[in-house]
Order: C-alpha cells, then structure tokens, then sequence
C-alpha cells in the first residue's frame, strides 16, 4: 500500500484517493519526530522522545501535521502509546484544515489506539464540535462502538478508563 525510497522519508500512499500535496516536502525538511511516526519507527520516536530539547510538537513544513497527528493517521500504536506518555505532546493540536488528531483516529475507526488514550489518562476534547461532527459519521463502527464509548467516556470518565485499562490488563 506504500512505498519508500528513502531511509528518513514518510511512506507516500499508492492508494485510490492518494493526494500528492499532503506529501510535498523533501525528506530532510521533515521534522525528525514526525518522520520518525510516520515511518512507524517506534525505537527512534522512543529515543527522540527522550532528548529533553526536542519540539514534540513541531509541525510539518507548512503546518499541516505534529508527530502525534502522522502516529494517528498511520494508526501505529506503539508510537500513539509512546507520545500519549509524553507529557510534552499536546493532544489536541489541530491540523491545517482543524482536523484533531482525536478525529483522524475516528475517521480511521481506530477504536484500540482511542482506548490506548482512554487509558492513558490523558486529556481529550470532546466538546469539539468537529469530534461531535465526527461522532455522527454514518459507518457501522462509529455509530455502533466509537460514539457510545466516547459520549459513555464524557459522562463517567473514570469508569470508562476503568474498564479500558481493565481490559488492556493493567492492575491498578
């Protein structure tokens, strides 16, 4: 479904839908953390999250994405679950269009990497009204698992995180 040519450079999607101008930037203007999640390079996110001068929040050139955005696109739990420990990494910094990144979990139906931020204990803006938006997306899995769990979540966020990390085999 990708390919690469180059070790530092983001996967370019070859899928139908495929839109050139979300990859436009030559691999060395990429911010290391960025391109790092989006190669799904959990040991080199692990070791840039580890240098305390790092901008885990920096955008790639013309703003479009944080690391934390490609991890969520990529659907790649290992670096979602190393940057929700991060508490540098903000979690609800919009892309350039005011995409969440909360939101790009739901339109990929990722419901493991949203129980992963449940259980993380991490903040999460459900007030949003693009998450609300999204909420209301007309697919089987948002409508049927997402949405329930996370308007449940809204209501009783301590149980919900409860029974995620219940489930994810955590002992509290």
């Amino acid at each position: 479904m990708s390919a690469t040519s180059e070790a530092n450079e983001i996967p370019t999607p070859t899928c139908v839908g495929y839109d050139p101008s979300m990859y436009p930037y030559k691999p060395e203007k990429l911010p290391e953390l960025y391109s790092a999640c989006g190669r799904q390079d959990a040991a080199e996110v692990a070791r840039l999250l580890a240098q305390p001068d790092i901008d885990v929040n920096e955008k790639s050139p013309g703003g479009e994405w944080t690391a934390f955005m490609a991890a969520c696109y990529r659907r790649n739990s290992a670096c979602i679950r190393l940057l929700l420990a991060d508490a540098r990494v903000k979690l609800s910094e919009p892309d350039n269009i005011g995409r969440l990144p909360l939101e790009q979990l739901m339109f990929n139906d990722d419901v493991t990497n949203i129980k992963w931020w449940i259980a993380s204990g991490r903040e999460m803006d459900l007030k949003s009204n693009r998450i609300t938006g999204a909420k209301m997306k007309h697919d089987k899995m948002t409508q049927t698992v997402i949405a329930p769990l996370l308007d449940r979540f809204e209501a009783d966020p301590d149980q919900v995180r409860r029974e995620v990390r219940a489930e994810f085999g955590y002992t509290e």
